[in-house]
């Protein structure tokens, strides 16, 4: 019962936490940046990056400078990738 109840709060927390958190990428739309949550970007959005952001979708890279990408999760691989744009 004790055990039940412990892991009773402990989802509520969790779900406090989740509830707390969201994930915004910058986008340009209609010439202006604007700071949106992952479920409002769609097709035709230029997403713009900097240091220490999460990629939030497939993008097709336009320009990049020095841009590193760990994809250890989807490949294994243990070290950071360097991507750059394609014609």
């Amino acid at each position: 019962m004790l055990r039940y109840f412990q892991e009773t709060r402990a989802d509520h927390a969790a779900e406090k936490l989740r509830a707390m958190v969201s994930t915004h990428a910058t986008v340009l739309r209609d010439g202006q940046p604007a700071e949106l949550p992952l479920q409002l970007i769609v097709p035709g959005d230029m997403v713009i990056l900097s240091a220490g952001d999460m990629i939030p979708a497939d993008i097709r890279l336009l320009s990049a400078k020095d841009l590193f990408v760990n994809q250890s999760a989807l490949t294994g691989e243990a070290l950071p990738v360097e991507k750059k744009p394609c014609p």
